[in-house]
Parts: structure tokens; C-alpha cells; sequence
């Protein structure tokens, strides 16, 4: 009976840290971005006149995207 209490055990253990990971990674966020079809892109221009947080990203003809956020600094 004292390997089934301990199998018991190290179950909900690992149960419990798969669960604590998950949401950590939730509340941290993510799980969402995880979740996401896509991924996002950071990039710095010298120029970028033109763009808005609307634009279109185009690649050899074909539209692959949208700008999310623009910053300037």
C-alpha cells in the first residue's frame, strides 16, 4: 500500500505543477499569444512616414499583415 500512496502522490504533484505553470503562464499572458495564429514582429525604421496603426505589411506582392502599434521615440 505505500507505493500506491506514493504514486498517488507524486501524481497530484505533478498534476498540481503543470496546473501552477499553466497559470502563471496565463496571468503573466502567454497563453493568449500562444494561442494566436500568427506572430508578431518588432521593427525600427530611421523613416516610416506614412504608416499608420492600420497599414498593411506586404511581402513580394502579398499581403501577410497588419501594423498593430506604431511608437515613436
Amino acid at each position: 500500500m505505500h507505493n500506491r500512496t506514493r504514486d498517488i502522490f507524486v501524481g497530484l504533484t505533478a498534476i498540481a505543477g503543470v496546473v501552477g505553470v499553466a497559470g502563471l503562464m496565463f496571468l503573466f499572458g502567454y497563453i493568449p499569444k500562444f494561442l494566436e495564429p500568427g506572430y508578431i514582429i518588432k521593427v525600427q525604421f530611421a523613416q516610416a512616414g506614412g504608416l499608420n496603426s492600420s497599414s498593411r505589411v506586404i511581402l513580394d506582392g502579398v499581403d501577410i499583415g497588419r501594423l498593430i502599434k506604431l511608437e515613436l521615440q
